[in-house]
């Protein structure tokens, strides 16, 4: 009996103990005011593309807004200057950190030496919204890969005349904080970050940006091609390896978002692979 009686004493105190945590008389209260309604599939398929369409024109706004003030900016005729300080995502110097010494004089392409410009100070914070990264909202940083001379004349002057990005950058974050990073690639290999970070270096860096997918898509945009290929019986020996030349030589210029077909034209227009004769196939690089 006395064992029946603990039985039952521990059970309730389960049975309550249970009945706290999962507090089952509010989940029980709240399902008597749930309703059944009749909801549209198509409306709500036509708000989600409108708020994704909103979304993405924001987005595109911003890239515009960067991509007319550079085009702008670099048209000025602004003189390089071999000294000109920067934010060098590599470089960059927090207060806590010492000043680096003028490293050992190095020799530059030219001959003569390396120009050395001291570190520039600034202020990093981690911020969530980067993924606790810490970065500075004020201005951009820029990364220079390891094979590139940063005081090059054409190279500096870019980075010159792009410092001006900063403010669009800022007001790109301004009016939409749900912006993430923001870049701008130049052909003489930097890249303009924003916010400004630091770049990780170890163990070593091999980031270049005119190497990555989205600078080559930016640059050579997705073509559809249609080559045609001479398949008169004049086409022969010699002709027909240089024009086989030709077409391998144009296919290796088109990238993996390229589409294209070949066709042979004489009496009649054929595809060389009959199978693709009404449609473009994507180019592959293998």
């Amino acid at each position: 009996m006395i064992v029946h009686s603990w039985a039952d004493k521990l059970g309730m105190e389960l049975f309550h103990l249970g009945d706290f945590i999962t507090r089952r008389k509010e989940v029980q209260e709240s399902f008597k005011q749930a309703q059944v309604v009749s909801r549209s599939g198509a409306k709500i398929v036509e708000n989600m593309a409108n708020e994704i369409k909103t979304m993405m024109d924001a987005k595109i706004s911003a890239v515009r807004r960067i991509m007319d003030a550079a085009e702008n900016t670099a048209l000025t005729n602004e003189e390089a200057d071999k000294f000109f300080s920067y934010y060098n995502a590599k470089d960059m110097i927090e207060p806590h950190e010492p000043m680096p010494t003028e490293p050992p004089r190095e020799l530059d392409d030219a001959g003569g030496p390396k120009i050395w410009v001291q570190p520039k100070r600034i202020v990093l914070t981690p911020k969530a919204e980067f993924f606790d990264t810490p970065v500075n909202l004020t201005v951009s940083s820029v990364h220079i890969p390891t094979n590139v001379y940063d005081r090059a004349t054409e190279t500096i002057r870019a980075i010159q005349w792009s410092e001006n990005l900063d403010q669009i950058f800022r007001d790109n974050y301004k009016k939409d904080p749900t912006l993430s990073w923001q870049f701008f690639g130049s052909s003489t290999g930097f890249m303009r970050q924003f916010p400004a970070s630091k770049w990780k270096t170890e163990p070593v860096d091999l980031y270049d940006c005119r190497l990555r997918s989205w600078f080559m898509e930016a640059a050579t945009s997705p073509k559809d091609v249609i080559i045609l290929l001479d398949g008169s019986g004049s086409m022969t020996g010699q002709r027909l390896d240089i024009a086989k030349h030709v077409v391998n030589t144009l296919l290796d210029t088109l990238g993996t978002n390229d589409f294209v077909n070949i066709f042979t034209f004489g009496d009649e227009v054929k595809p060389v692979v009959g199978c693709f004769e009404d449609t473009l196939v994507q180019n592959y690089t293998k």
